[in-house]
């Protein structure tokens, strides 16, 4: 299992592929230098509270129709918003958007995370350097990231 990471708007590529391993490795950095915030999902959305229903949400699908009604429009725009969506304030990355797919890290959620990384002592910086031979290329994509609208995790 791995996940893979697309820049929302750069040029169409190929993904950064990350593997469990490596995952592992990267979140328990990330997070011992304070560039993960640990916050609980926010509620997800329900079709009924967008006057429609799961089923009506699985028939359009399966339809392949081109034009939603706008129950189901409403019902998009909510699941859009909030994977797309931030804290008022970001103290870093939360790491619910790292843990399964489709969420937006935003561009002030990863410019927090480095400044955590910028703050750090040289000792902190260097063990993250030394240990992990990636990291350097971790934290030119994540820069690369801020500057090209976010990753989007999948």
């Amino acid at each position: 299992m791995c996940f893979e990471l697309e820049l929302e708007d750069a040029p169409q590529g190929r993904p950064l592929r990350v593997e469990c391993t490596r995952l592992a490795m990267m979140l328990q950095v990330m997070d011992a230098l304070g560039m993960i915030e640990h916050l609980s999902p926010p509620r997800e959305p329900h079709p009924e509270d967008h006057g429609t229903t799961a089923a009506r949400v699985t028939e359009f699908l399966a339809a392949d129709s081109a034009e939603a009604p706008p129950e189901l429009e409403q019902f998009a725009d909510a699941v859009s918003a909030l994977f797309d969506g931030q804290a008022d304030d970001p103290a870093g990355i939360p790491c619910y958007k790292l843990s399964h797919g489709g969420w937006l890290v935003t561009p002030d959620e990863i410019a927090s995370a480095l400044g955590w990384w910028t703050s750090a002592t040289p000792e902190a910086q260097a063990y993250a350097r030394e240990g992990l031979p990636w990291w350097v290329e971790w934290l030119a994509v994540l820069a690369k990231a801020r500057d090209h609208g976010g990753i989007r995790v999948w």
